[in-house]
């Protein structure tokens, strides 16, 4: 069996209103990936697993014509965010309400999971910039 890829550097993800969780194209991927002109998604099953292929994009920075990124969670899809497909500019944006790719949801625990995961690298992160600014 195939080791699962992590992409999850690539991707932001956060909770909305409803409980449900979105996830979308970070700030490090944009700059990697430079202008992306293309988005289709992998899948359009109602379920998505952490590591499977999530998405395709086109960029000028890649260095085949695409890219296939994998997904950094695993739920069950509530939306994908179509617009994309018309609009790949969209997720070239900042903006967390415009460049979101899938909602999906997940149970408690896998959210508390994540969570916690998310609050250990913040803390980590932290400490070591205390500690280069110590320095």
């Amino acid at each position: 069996m195939a080791d699962k890829i992590d992409d999850s550097r690539y991707f932001w993800k956060a909770r909305s209103e409803d409980g449900h969780f979105k996830i979308g194209l970070n700030d490090d991927a944009r700059v990697e990936f430079g202008e992306i002109s293309s988005v289709t998604f992998s899948t359009n099953k109602k379920e998505i697993y952490d590591g499977q292929d999530f998405i395709t994009i086109e960029s000028p920075n890649t260095v085949s014509d695409t890219t296939v990124l994998h997904s950094p969670e695993s739920g069950e899809v509530v939306k994908y965010h179509t617009e994309l497909l018309y609009h790949p500019h969209l997720i070239n944006s900042s903006d967390r309400v415009k460049n979101w790719i899938v909602e999906i949801s997940q149970n408690e625990q896998a959210f508390n999971e994540l969570a916690s995961q998310l609050v250990v690298t913040h803390v980590n992160d932290q400490s070591k910039l205390e500690a280069h600014n110590e320095g």
